[in-house]
Parts: structure tokens; C-alpha cells; sequence
């Protein structure tokens, strides 16, 4: 048996909070509590009660804040930079183990692996299905590569296919699709992050009303070569100075080759999600989130167009 107790922190700005819970709870892990910490008024009425109906203060723990979600990750993460905190619980015993602290959320190297996976699997459904060629069939007249579209916050979820390239898997473009907290999208077109006049803005995709997307540490770290110097000045400049800016030959070889994004305001997503759900005979109605993407897709497809056009 386990000799440890796990207590999972978790931040969340809608998604990972019952996801984590499920996971640990409700599919059998009895050594194992969570506390997930949430923006009061960021998440969706839904999500909100999905959480709480799972709060008893024994195994689960949830708890609204009155912050943004950037502030509720920040406070995770201080928690795990204070070792004191840690060897507090590894020397408190509870049931006669010691407590390890332990994260659900992409502070978490294992958050991303499953999600690298799931990249590799589309491609080979894409295979299956005839949509991109097979990489050892020369012959085939359809294309090797394939672009990934991607609403994004966190940075996540299209940092595990990033990583999922240098595996080689043939992704040809990433596109990250921001709402109205376009910090991303910013970063993406111009090399710079930049947060110093920014206030987020609540939309109806709050798992992506983001400001300080975590993992672009992480992405960083790639994109430098495993540079740790580099990457930590950079991220003590956007620590101190709220911004820092790539290089320019980091930025055009490095990001601006295989990234590309754009924005969606609320207004453009309601009418895309409308227009959708109507093609489809009242089929198929999108979420908030994939409305973003459907219109940032939009926005790429003419600019593939225009660019085959030169």
C-alpha cells in the first residue's frame, strides 16, 4: 500500500476544478483530498455548482475567491514555492502518513502528458480517415502536415502538442484562438508579453480569461534551447516590469514560422455560434469556447487563402 496521504491544490478557472475532483475522488483514490481554489464570479454558474455539490470539508475542499484566476494561480503556486509549507505537511501525520502536496493543474508535468497523447491519436484518426497522408506513403498526393487550432488561456493544452512535434508528430502551423484577454494573441503576432495595462475582462469562455498564461515558462524553456538563464530573466522581467519581449531572431525563426493567431470579441462569438447552430438544422450548438475557435478559424483559413494567392 501507498505509505503517503496526497492533498491535491488545484486552481481553476472552470475546468480542471471538477475534473480533479472526479478524478481523484470518485474513482477511488481513499488517501487522497483536494482543495480547489476558483474566481467567485469567473467561473460559469454551472461549473460553480458542479464543485461545490462535491465540498463536504472532509475530502474535498472548494473555495471561491473574490480574484481573477490569475490570482488564484499565483497562490498556488506560492504554496508549492514554500518548502516550509511542504515538509509542514510530510511531518504531520495524518492516519499515520505523511501528507504529500501534490497539483492537478499544469504546474503538474503530468497534466500535459495525457493531453500529448490525445494529439498523436487525432493525427492517426486523421491517417485512418484519409484527411492527412501516412508519413511513410510517398506517393499520396495529400498533404504530410497538419494545423492545430487550439482556444487558448493557460497555454496548456497547446504546449502539449508543441511538444507533441518535437516527438515528431507533422503539425505544420499552431493557431491559438484568444477571446477578448488576447494576451496570447499579442504574444503570438508580435513577440511581446505584455500585461501592464491590462485588466481581465469576464467573458463567456472563462477557461480562457487568462492574463499570465503559466506554461509560456514552459514554452520558453523550448523555445531557448533549455536555456534556464535566459528563461528566468525573462520571466523575472514579466515578474517586475509586467512584460518582456523575444528576441527578434527567437521570435521570427522560433514563433513566428510555426504560430499564428487572432481574436474573437463576445459579439463575433454569439454570432458564429448562432450561425452554426442554424446551419446544422439545430444540431450542433457550441460552447462559448469553441465559438472562439470557429471564428478564429475563420480568420486563418483566409489567411491560408491569401497566402497560397502570392
Amino acid at each position: 500500500s501507498d505509505p503517503n496521504r496526497y492533498l491535491i491544490l488545484a486552481a481553476t478557472s472552470g475546468d480542471t476544478g471538477v475534473a480533479a475532483i472526479n478524478g481523484f475522488i470518485q474513482n477511488g483514490a481513499p488517501d487522497t483530498k483536494v482543495m480547489v481554489l476558483f474566481p467567485e464570479e469567473g467561473v460559469s454558474p454551472v461549473q460553480k455548482a458542479q464543485m461545490l455539490s462535491y465540498s463536504d470539508g472532509q475530502r474535498v475542499q472548494v473555495v471561491g475567491l473574490g480574484a481573477d484566476f490569475d490570482f488564484c494561480q499565483s497562490t498556488v503556486k506560492k504554496i508549492f514555492n514554500d518548502n516550509s509549507i511542504a515538509d509542514k505537511l510530510l511531518t504531520t501525520t495524518a492516519g499515520g502518513k505523511p501528507t504529500v502536496l501534490s497539483s492537478a493543474n499544469s504546474i503538474n508535468w503530468g497534466r500535459l502528458l495525457p493531453q500529448i497523447v490525445y494529439y498523436i491519436h487525432a493525427y492517426l484518426d486523421l491517417v485512418a480517415d484519409m484527411k492527412v497522408a501516412h508519413p511513410v506513403d510517398a506517393s499520396s498526393a495529400l498533404p504530410r502536415q497538419f494545423d492545430v487550432l487550439v482556444p487558448s488561456g493557460n497555454f496548456g493544452n497547446i504546449l502539449s502538442c508543441y511538444v507533441a512535434k518535437q516527438m515528431g508528430l507533422p503539425v505544420r502551423r499552431f493557431v491559438v484562438a484568444s477571446n477578448e484577454n488576447d494576451v496570447l494573441a499579442e504574444f503570438i503576432n508580435t513577440g511581446v508579453y505584455d500585461i501592464t495595462n491590462r485588466t481581465l475582462t469576464t467573458t463567456s469562455s472563462p477557461s480562457i480569461d487568462i492574463l499570465r498564461a503559466s506554461n509560456v515558462e514552459r514554452f520558453l524553456y523550448f523555445i531557448h534551447d533549455g536555456d534556464t538563464d535566459k528563461v528566468r530573466a525573462l520571466m523575472h522581467q514579466l515578474d517586475t516590469e509586467k512584460r518582456f519581449k523575444l528576441d527578434d531572431a527567437v521570435f521570427q525563426n522560433k514563433l513566428k514560422d510555426v504560430f499564428w493567431a487572432s481574436t474573437c470579441n463576445e459579439s463575433r462569438c454569439q454570432k458564429v455560434v448562432k450561425t452554426l447552430f442554424e446551419a446544422s438544422n439545430g444540431h450542433r450548438l457550441f460552447d462559448p469556447h469553441t465559438g472562439v475557435a470557429a471564428a478564429v478559424a475563420e480568420d486563418y483559413i483566409a489567411f491560408a487563402h491569401r497566402s497560397e494567392e502570392r
